[in-house]
């Protein structure tokens, strides 16, 4: 039997009017117990304490200018991009030791790592000093060896990189051309 308009627009009201009372309900048990909550990567043993910084640890001195970081799927190694220094520079988790900078391209911006851990993509945005000096690029490293391999040309200003959960691609945004960048990785 077919509904009328009135009878279909009642009853979308009704199931509209008993979702708002379900996401209401949910809403206020969270804010009476949020630590209730099961939480990514949290075990339930754990589940009572909060999800803020315990206190910060002894800063970590890198290169010039740190702008992004990127940690490897391990959680051994962070890599920290140094935008005036044009390099990178891996962190040892572990200890908080700085390893030797990476060379990479003028005015490293951005950092993905694969999901395999094995290399870091880097985009570099060509702006460095003060000033655009072309060589908008991106930057793979070898993880293993902390060696940089050739740059790859992209669009202007890029800004950003992003790399697909397969690890088959790279994305790069290219700030000042208004465009993103597809690069096959793998």
């Amino acid at each position: 039997m077919a509904l009328s308009g009135l009878a279909r627009r009642t009853t979308l009201l009704a199931v509209a009017a008993i979702a708002v009372v379900a996401a209401t309900a949910v809403l206020l048990a969270v804010a009476q117990n949020p630590a209730s909550l099961p939480r990514h990567g949290h075990h339930a043993e754990r589940a009572g304490r909060q999800p803020f910084a315990l206190g910060a640890g002894r800063p970590i001195n890198v290169g010039d200018d740190p702008v992004a970081i990127a940690i490897t799927p391990d959680g051994r190694t962070a890599y920290v991009v140094n935008h005036n220094d044009n390099t990178v520079t891996p962190i040892s988790l572990a200890s908080g030791t700085p390893g030797p900078a990476i060379k990479v391209g003028l005015g490293p911006s951005a950092i993905a790592i694969t999901p395999d851990g094995q290399t870091a993509y880097v985009a570099n945005s060509g702006v460095w000093g003060g000033g655009s000096v072309g060589g908008e690029t991106v930057t793979p490293i070898s993880l293993a060896t902390g060696t940089p391999g050739p740059p790859i040309k992209v669009g202007s200003d890029p800004m950003g990189i992003a790399i697909t959960p397969d690890g088959r691609m790279a994305y790069v945004v290219n700030n000042a051309g208004n465009t993103v960048t597809p690069i096959r990785i793998r």
